[in-house]
C-alpha cells in the first residue's frame, strides 16, 4: 500500500482515508478460484479472441490489479482494445475500472480520476445502474486522495443516490461510510451518525461481518466527537468482536489503536497507552511497519507531555527508524539499543551522584542543613536544565546518524529492487511468450513428429519456468528443494 517525505499528524483525517481504502479494497475485490496459471491456460484455450476471452483478460488483469502488479495496466488494455473491436462496452468498463484501481492503489490519484470517468460514461451509456454506482464512489474515494473534500462528497451522494434507485444494498452501505467520513471531517456530526448508522443497518442485513466491523468503529468515532464515550466503547467493543470471529487482526489492531486515540482525546493517556501497546503488539507480528510508524510517534508524544524523556526519545526514534527506512529495521535498532546504554549508564552516575549528596548532607551539621538544601535544589534545577538539552542533542545526533545511514542503502536496496523485479518481469514474460508460441506451432502441425519435439519442447520450457518460479518466491535463493520441483514438474 505511497512514496514521498512523510507528515504524520495524527487527525480523524487520516483515519478517514484509511477506512475509505479498506472500503475500497473490499469493493473492488474478487477472489479467484483458480490461481493466474489457471487463468493464462484458459486463455491458451480460447479459440476465438470473443467476448469470453476478454472476460479471461480482464480477469487477468483484476488479479494483477490486486497484486497492485503494472501487468494490469498491460492486460487491461489489451481487453480494452479488443473490446472496442468488438463492441463490447461492459469489456471496456470492467478494463478501464481495473486500471484506474490499479493506479488509484498507486496513489496516481489524477490518473485514475481520468479512467473512472471514462468507467462511468460507458456505464451510463449501458443505464447500469450498479456499474454507475460503483464508478461514481470510485471517482470520490480517487478525489479523497487529492484532498477534494466537496467533489468527493458530491461523488459519494451521486453513488449512494444512483444505488438507492437500483437497490443496490452494498453500494449503500459503502458509499453511506465515504459521506459519513466526510461529514465528520467538516464536524457535522450528527449527520455523519445518520449515514454511519443507515450503512450499519445495511451491512446487518447482508449479514457481511467485515464491512459490519467497520461501520460500527466509523459510529465509534463519531460518537467520541460528541462525548459519548461510554457509546463509543460499546461500538468498539463490537467491532472488535466481529473482526475476532473473521481472524481479521488487522481490523482488531486498527480498532485498538482508534480507542487509544480516543481515550488520548479525553487526555487519559495512560488508559490510551495501554490500548496502542496491544494495537503495536498485532501491527509488529503483521510487520505492519507504516501502522507501527504512526504508533510509536503517538506513544513519543504522550511520553513527552508526562515529560518521561526517556521512554519519549526511544519511541521517537522508532519512529524514524520506521520512517526512513522499513529495509534495515535491524542496523537501527541496533542504534537505538546504543542509545538506551548510554542513557542507563548516566542514569546509573546520577542516581551514584545523588546518592552521594545525600549522604554528605546527612554529615553535616544543623547549621548548615538548610544552606546545603537550598544549593541541592538549585543544582537539580540546573541538572534538569543540562539533562533536557543534553537529550535534544542527542536526539538530533541520533537522527542524523540514522538519516545518513540508512539513506545509502536504501537507494542501493530500492536500486537492487527495482532491477530485479524487471528481470523476473521480462524473464516470466518470455518464457510465457516462447511457450505459447511453441503451443501454437504444435497445433498448427500436422506432422506428428514436429508435435512431439515442439511438445517436448514446451515441458522443458515450462521446466525452466517452474525453477524461475521457485527462485522467485524465495528472495535471494541460490538453490530449490528438488523434492518440491519434482513434484510440480509431474503435475505439468
Amino acid at each position: 500500500m505511497v512514496k514521498g517525505e512523510f507528515v504524520f499528524s495524527i487527525q480523524n483525517y487520516a483515519r478517514m482515508k484509511k477506512l475509505i481504502f479498506i472500503l475500497f479494497i473490499f469493493n473492488i475485490s474478487n477472489v479467484f478460484a483458480n490461481q493466474i496459471d489457471s487463468l493464462f491456460k484458459a486463455l491458451a484455450n480460447h479459440k476465438t479472441k470473443d467476448t469470453n476471452y476478454v472476460n479471461t483478460l480482464n480477469n487477468i488483469a483484476v488479479y494483477y490489479m490486486e497484486i497492485t502488479s503494472d501487468s494490469c495496466v498491460y492486460y487491461g488494455n489489451i481487453a480494452n482494445k479488443l473490446s472496442k473491436s468488438t463492441k463490447f462496452e461492459k469489456g471496456c468498463y470492467r478494463a478501464i475500472n481495473s486500471i484506474g484501481s490499479y493506479y488509484n492503489s498507486q496513489s496516481k490519484f489524477e490518473l485514475a480520476l481520468q479512467f473512472y470517468f471514462d468507467g462511468y460514461k460507458i456505464a451510463e451509456g449501458l443505464n447500469d445502474k450498479n456499474a454507475m454506482s460503483n464508478s461514481m464512489n470510485s471517482i470520490g474515494n480517487a478525489y479523497l486522495g487529492v484532498d477534494n473534500i466537496s467533489s468527493a462528497l458530491d461523488a459519494y451522494l451521486n453513488s449512494n443516490k444512483i444505488a438507492t434507485e437500483s437497490n443496490n444494498q452494498k453500494m449503500i452501505g459503502i458509499s453511506s461510510i465515504g459521506i459519513g467520513h466526510i461529514y465528520l471531517e467538516q464536524h457535522k456530526v450528527n449527520e455523519a451518525l445518520v449515514y454511519y448508522k443507515k450503512a450499519n443497518e445495511v451491512f446487518k442485513k447482508l449479514n457481511n461481518n467485515y464491512t459490519l466491523a467497520i461501520s460500527y468503529t466509523a459510529l465509534a468515532n463519531a460518537l467520541v466527537e460528541i462525548g459519548k464515550f461510554d457509546e463509543a466503547f460499546d461500538n468498539f467493543n463490537k467491532s472488535i468482536l466481529l473482526a475476532q470471529k473473521l481472524n481479521d487482526t488487522y481490523v482488531v489492531a486498527g480498532t485498538y489503536n482508534e480507542m487509544g486515540d480516543a481515550l488520548n482525546k479525553f487526555h487519559k493517556e495512560q488508559k490510551a497507552l495501554e490500548y496502542y501497546e496491544k494495537s503495536i503488539t498485532i501491527f509488529t507480528s503483521r510487520k505492519a511497519y507504516l501502522d507501527l510508524m504512526n504508533l510509536h510517534f503517538k506513544v513519543s508524544e504522550i511520553y513527552k507531555k508526562q515529560r518521561k524523556f526517556d521512554k519519549a526519545l526511544e519511541n521517537y526514534s522508532i519512529y524514524n527508524i520506521y520512517k526512513d527506512s522499513v529495509f534495515n529495521i535491524d542496523r537501527h535498532k541496533q542504534i537505538l539499543e546504543v542509545g538506551a546504554k548510554y542513557e542507563t549508564e548516566k542514569k546509573e552516575k546520577e542516581i551514584q551522584f545523588n546518592k552521594l549528596k545525600l549522604k554528605a548532607q546527612q554529615t553535616d551539621s544543623n547549621n548548615t542543613i538548610i544552606g546545603i538544601v537550598i544549593f541541592f535544589i538549585v543544582a537539580l534545577i540546573l541538572f534538569l536544565i543540562y539533562h533536557t538539552n543534553q537529550l535534544n542533542k542527542e536526539k538530533l545526533l541520533l537522527e542524523s546518524t540514522v538519516e545518513k545511514r540508512t539513506k545509502k542503502l536504501q537507494e542501493s536496496l530500492k536500486e537492487r529492487e527495482f532491477l530485479l523485479k524487471e528481470v523476473h518481469h521480462r524473464v516470466k514474460n518470455n518464457l510465457t511468450l516462447l511457450k505459447s508460441l511453441l503451443y501454437l506451432q504444435a497445433k498448427a502441425t500436422d506432422n506428428k513428429e514436429v508435435k512431439i519435439i515442439l511438445e517436448e519442447c514446451q515441458l522443458r520450457i515450462q521446466s525452466m519456468s517452474i525453477i524461475h518460479q521457485n527462485l522467485m518466491e524465495e528472495s535471494g535463493a541460490e538453490k530449490i528443494e528438488f523434492q518440491t520441483f519434482f513434484t510440480q514438474l509431474f503435475l505439468i
